[in-house]
């Protein structure tokens, strides 16, 4: 039995659900998943259990007020004042709590913007040597610095990405993990820029195991064609990750990536889902800014002529 953990909102219960059908398309291992949620998403809880179990796996349910968690968002919370991003809440402070309410020994932690591959049994077999945590390096984040002190580790080469971890529980328990962090959050609310990431990698300092890139692999809709499709073409031995603001299942990502989700998602039975459909004049400029920097500048230049008919038609209605 692998223990599999997730924790999301109403606005990734979606996003959980297809990463979940990945899970079980892709690994033929018998799977307990954990699932940690708010108690306003009751209905998007149940079709996910209902999902699993058709699909011949067990899943145990986590209930959780939302004011136990009521942390802010630092840098990541400017991303849903546009139009264009996918929508980000304290939701995925939930992942800190996973020690107290998941009474097993261990888990894999999967963040829900992610699709799995043929990998479950490779990383749940890891040997972490002792460490309570185990994640891929994220490197990059000095990008994000500017004078102040480097608290959390971001210079640091182990510095790891919580979007897919392998946890100790049983280790993370007896140190206190949950109140650890609770304690870091209230020293450092004003300099977390990665919220629960930046906790993690500060409690467990010295605690962290280092994963091979295959089991997190950042999937950028910034990336040329080219790195794209062989990371795509990668996903059958790997967890790939999508990072940043844009994720797969809104239409104005680049094709490959919404594609690639759209398998996942028509392997539901519980409900259709579809793709974000394009709503507003930020998303259609985004998706021209993607498509070019992708590499398809046939269809960037279709989008940016769309985008231009929009802003006549709506300067010719003032």
């Amino acid at each position: 039995m692998i223990n599999v953990a997730y924790v999301f909102d109403e606005n990734f219960s979606d996003a959980t659900l297809v990463s979940i059908l990945s899970c079980i398309e892709n690994n033929q291992e018998e799977l307990a998943f954990h699932l940690v949620t708010f108690q306003d998403n009751t209905h998007n809880l149940e079709l996910i259990n209902k999902e699993i179990v058709h699909k011949n796996h067990r899943f145990k349910n986590y209930m959780i007020d939302v004011e136990k968690v009521n942390w802010g968002l630092g840098r990541m919370g400017a991303r849903n004042k546009s139009l264009a991003n996918a929508p980000f809440s304290n939701a995925t402070y939930l992942k800190i709590l996973i020690p107290d309410l998941v009474k097993e020994d261990r888990v894999i932690f999967i963040d829900s913007d992610t699709l799995v591959g043929t990998c479950l049994r490779d990383l749940w077999e890891n040997k972490i040597k002792g460490k309570m945590i185990a994640g891929v390096f994220n490197d990059g984040m000095s990008n994000f610095l500017k004078d102040e002190e480097d608290v959390f580790g971001y210079k640091n080469d182990d510095y790891i990405n919580a979007g897919v971890l392998l946890m100790d529980l049983e280790q993370l328990r007896q140190i206190k993990f949950v109140s650890k962090c609770q304690v870091a959050y209230q020293e450092f609310a004003t300099q977390i820029q990665f919220n629960d990431q930046d906790l993690i990698n500060f409690t467990l300092k010295t605690d962290k195991f280092l994963l091979p890139e295959r089991f997190n692999t950042f999937a950028k809709f910034t990336e040329s064609k080219k790195i794209v499709n062989k990371k795509i073409e990668d996903l059958k031995n790997s967890i790939l990750h999508f990072i940043g603001d844009v994720k797969p299942w809104q239409s104005w990502n680049i094709p490959p990536f919404c594609d690639l989700w759209m398998q996942y998602a028509k392997l539901a039975t519980t409900k259709k889902i579809e793709l974000t459909p394009i709503t507003n004049l930020a998303q259609i400029i985004k998706q021209g800014q993607l498509l070019h920097a992708y590499g398809d500048y046939q269809a960037a230049s279709l989008v940016k002529t769309k985008t231009i008919s929009v802003l006549m038609r709506e300067l010719n209605q003032k």
